[in-house]
Parts: C-alpha cells; sequence; structure tokens
C-alpha cells in the first residue's frame, strides 16, 4: 500500500491482485476510513473439499482521515487491473494555509 500526501490531496494506492470490484468495499465512518475485501473463492462451498489450494482470503486494511483536514465527502476511489485508487482532496482552508509565501527580505 502506498501513501502520497500532495498540495491538494491525499493518494491511497493498493494492489489487491485475485479481487474483483465487487470484492471490495470502501467505507468511511467517524474519521475511519476501511477498505476491506473478500475473494469469491472465500465463500463457503458445498460439499466436502478432496484438495484445497486455492486460499481462503479476506483483509481489512483502516486509515485515519480527519475530516477537519481533508473533504470526505468527496473522497474517489477506482478499481483497475488489481490496483485500487482512493483520492481524497484536502479542504480548500487547508489548501490556502499550506501555499509557500515568498518573503522579502530587506
Amino acid at each position: 500500500c502506498n501513501v502520497t500526501l500532495t498540495d491538494t490531496n491525499l493518494l491511497i494506492e493498493a494492489a489487491i491482485p485475485g479481487y474483483s470490484k465487487d470484492d471490495i468495499s470502501v467505507t468511511y465512518k467517524d474519521d475511519s476510513l476501511r477498505i476491506s475485501g473478500t475473494t469469491q473463492n472465500s465463500k463457503q462451498m458445498e460439499g466436502t473439499h478432496l484438495i484445497r489450494e486455492i486460499k481462503l482470503s479476506s483483509f481489512n486494511r483502516d486509515f485515519i482521515i480527519q475530516d477537519d483536514v481533508f473533504d470526505v465527502d468527496k473522497i474517489d476511489a477506482s478499481f483497475d487491473k488489481g490496483l485500487l485508487k482512493i483520492t481524497i482532496p484536502k479542504l480548500e482552508k487547508i489548501i490556502e494555509k499550506s501555499e509557500i509565501k515568498e518573503i522579502r527580505i530587506t
């Protein structure tokens, strides 16, 4: 998982091979962003397994995302070829504060 902070956004990239878009969930509640997933292979199957080489797999990953810094109403997520990208924009007031101001030296 890569987490990158830019001047305007927080970008979270997670490699999730073997999962489809429908296997993955991204939720936000009380300053917590959660990425979770369950592969179709980990769902209950009928019958007795004689050989089972396909791994059961599910995961959860939590991130603290403060709503006084980031615009949580504009969280965007996309999933393509096993890569989940989540973009969370900073609030305008935070972007304005983080601008570098040139100070004239006298």
